[in-house]
């Protein structure tokens, strides 16, 4: 049972409940979020696996992802 349905279950009803009911909706989000980051996780464990660092355009990306990195500091 993930979070969100936990939380949705065992709630009660009090005035804070919109509060409630709208951080459920942000943990269901994550939820969604972190689901799609695993599936690229094992979509990129598996290109490693194959020996994707072993392909041309391996070192541009990596010094792509470095640019990035920077741009976000």
């Amino acid at each position: 049972m993930k979070l969100s349905d936990k939380m949705t279950a065992y709630r009660s009803v009090t005035p804070g409940e919109m509060v409630m009911d709208e951080f459920i909706q942000v943990v269901k989000r994550l939820e969604t979020l972190v689901e799609k980051l695993e599936e690229r996780v094992v979509f990129l464990d598996a290109l490693e696996a194959a020996g994707v660092d072993s392909w041309d355009g391996y070192d541009e990306a990596q010094e792509l992802l470095e640019v990035w990195q920077q741009e976000g500091e």
